[in-house]
């Protein structure tokens, strides 16, 4: 079925690293999934709380849109993806789109791969002084992917 085709929602889910499914709020997106709150610092659980309190605050009319993608929650962008990027040693990386953006279908697009949507965990905690910034830095790295989910560049993005 088409992106965002059909009259029922997909149903978005949370799978953690355990591998148990939870439902989330939101409705049509996975999200894949270690630390005590000190500062920026979160334990796992409430990170991945916070990333999918950001997918729920989207419009509903943008979250209808959202299927057939996977958040992945991971702790580091591993040194081969920077390196595949061109990212400097000194660049730092808090998510990435990987799929082909929703302007890029047809009607007709039939069965594909999810597209996936990497939230680093390390880079974002490092970043950020308090637990406030880093929900704020969440939610604008969520909105930043999302925003390429949805065929925006670079620097249309940086204007949401």
């Amino acid at each position: 079925m088409p992106r965002g085709a059909g009259d029922v929602p997909p149903i978005y889910s949370l799978i953690t690293p355990r591998g148990t499914l939870n439902p989330c709020i939101c409705p049509g997106i996975a999200i894949l999934g270690d630390t005590a709150l000190q500062g920026a610092r979160m334990r796992r659980r409430e990170f991945e709380q916070l990333v999918e309190r950001a997918f729920e605050s989207l419009p509903d009319r943008f979250k209808l849109l959202l299927d057939n993608v996977v958040v992945l929650i991971e702790d580091w962008p591993d040194s081969e993806l920077l390196k595949n990027l061109g990212m400097e040693a000194d660049e730092t990386l808090f998510g990435l789109y990987e799929g082909a953006p929703l302007t890029s279908y047809g009607r007709g697009f039939g069965m594909t791969e999810p597209d996936r949507i990497h939230i680093f965990k390390g880079p974002l905690e490092e970043a950020c002084d308090t637990a406030d910034e880093l929900i704020d830095e969440v939610r604008l790295t969520v909105l930043h992917e999302v925003g390429h989910f949805f065929g925006l560049n670079e620097d249309q993005v940086e204007h949401l």
